[in-house]
C-alpha cells in the first residue's frame, strides 16, 4: 500500500462520539503502512464545514456521519455532500477556471514528466504531470 492515498470516513453513534479522535488515531497505521493521508481541510468544504443550521458529522480531518444511538440514522444531505468533497480530492488538483482550453494557451512539452504552458499574459507555468491530490508528485517522500 506504500505511496497510495487515504481519506477517513467516519461514523459515530452521537455527536461528541469521537470523530476526530478516531481519525487522529488512524493516521498511525495509515503512517506504518507509507499510505499518503489526504485530509477533506477546509479549502473546497469551508461552507459545508461551517454551516451551523444542522447536526451534522465529519470536520477538517474527514467526512463524516452520526448513526445515532441505535445506529438507525442515516446520512443527511449535507454529511453525503461533504463525503462526495473529499472523495473527490482524491482526483487531483483541478485546472483553474480558463486553463486546459485553448483560448487559456498552448502547450508544449519540455521533457517526459513537465508540460509549459504559456497564457495569454506569456508567462510560463510548469505542472508535474504525475501530480498528486495534495500537489505534491504521486510518488513523494515526506520525512
Amino acid at each position: 500500500y506504500w505511496g497510495k492515498y487515504a481519506g477517513i470516513f467516519v461514523s459515530t453513534g452521537t455527536p461528541g462520539g469521537g470523530q476526530e479522535t478516531t481519525a487522529i488515531s488512524a493516521l498511525s497505521t495509515l503512517t506504518h503502512h507509507g499510505i499518503i493521508y489526504v485530509p477533506l481541510g477546509y479549502k473546497t468544504a469551508f461552507g459545508q464545514l461551517a454551516n451551523l443550521n444542522e447536526v451534522r458529522g465529519g470536520s477538517p480531518w474527514g467526512a463524516g456521519t452520526f448513526a445515532g444511538p441505535d445506529g438507525s440514522r442515516q446520512p443527511s444531505a449535507l454529511e453525503i455532500e461533504l463525503a462526495t468533497i473529499h472523495g473527490e480530492s482524491f482526483d487531483g488538483p483541478k485546472p483553474a477556471k480558463g486553463e486546459g482550453t485553448a483560448a487559456a494557451g498552448t502547450k508544449k512539452q519540455d521533457d517526459g514528466t513537465k508540460n509549459t504552458t504559456t497564457t495569454k499574459a506569456g508567462a510560463n507555468e510548469e505542472t508535474d504531470e504525475k501530480q498528486g491530490p495534495c500537489g505534491l508528485p504521486s510518488k513523494c517522500s515526506i520525512l
